[in-house]
Formats: C-alpha cells, structure tokens, sequence
C-alpha cells in the first residue's frame, strides 16, 4: 500500500467518483425501466377507456338508452360523459407526451398513482358495461 498521502486521497476521491457514477448509471436505468413500465401501463388503460367507450356509445345507439339509468341515478349518457371526461384528464395523449418527455421522479409517482386510480375506475366500468352488455345478448 502508498504510503505517500497525496496518492491516497487520489485514490479515494478516484474510488468517490467511481462509485457516484456508478450509482447515478444504476439509478438512471431504474428509472427508465420504471418510465417504460409506466408508459406501457398507460397505453393499455388508454385503449381499454376507448373500448369501453366504444362499446357503450354502441350499446346507447343501438337500444336508444341514453336517459336509462345504468346505476345510481346515473343515465347511460351521463356515464359516457363521465368516462369521456376521465378520459380526457387523466388518459389523453398530451399527458403521454409530458409522459415520455421527462424524467422527473415526482412524475412517474403521481402517473403511478393516477394509473392504480384510473385502473380501478376502469375495472368497475368494464363490470357495469359487461353486465349490461350481457344482460341486452340475453
């Protein structure tokens, strides 16, 4: 081992750097994994909110139910309106593109946090639309 002082600092401010960038590079992969992840998860969600609203615009259409109540003194009209609107604030592809475009940690929480909400929303919407699809086929 050196015995010269200069050359251990050297050294350890060498082994200091090495080890940051490291970090930085694992850390820096973490994330985009976890950015891709996100992006993939909000492109499904994406094109399951268009399908359901697909199939209940076609459902309204083809059995003139807009003013039917679908639950809670709720009509068909003003769910689609209701999923049209979720849509449009939390699944827009503006939102994908502030998505893709950065980085920011606190980002990718808040769409994480948004997509378990909006897959929740999404599951109780395929519930009521698939019951009342079945119920039309019977």
């Amino acid at each position: 081992m050196p015995s010269n002082p200069d050359l251990l600092a050297f050294i350890a401010l060498t082994c200091i750097i090495a080890g940051y960038l490291i970090f930085k590079l694992v850390i820096k992969r973490l994330s985009f994994e976890r950015k891709r992840s996100l992006i993939i998860r909000f492109q499904q969600l994406r094109k399951q909110s268009l399908s359901l609203q697909e199939l209940l615009s076609e459902y309204m259409l083809s059995t003139n139910a807009e003013r039917k109540l679908v639950k809670d003194n709720v009509t068909f009209a003003e769910y689609y309106r209701q999923l049209k609107s979720n849509h449009v604030t939390h699944l827009s592809s503006k939102f994908l593109d502030k998505l893709q475009k950065s980085n920011n940690p606190l980002l990718l929480k808040k769409t994480a946090d948004v997509l378990r909400h909006q897959e929740i929303k999404l599951k109780d919407a395929e519930n009521v639309i698939s019951g009342i699809v079945i119920n039309k086929q019977l």
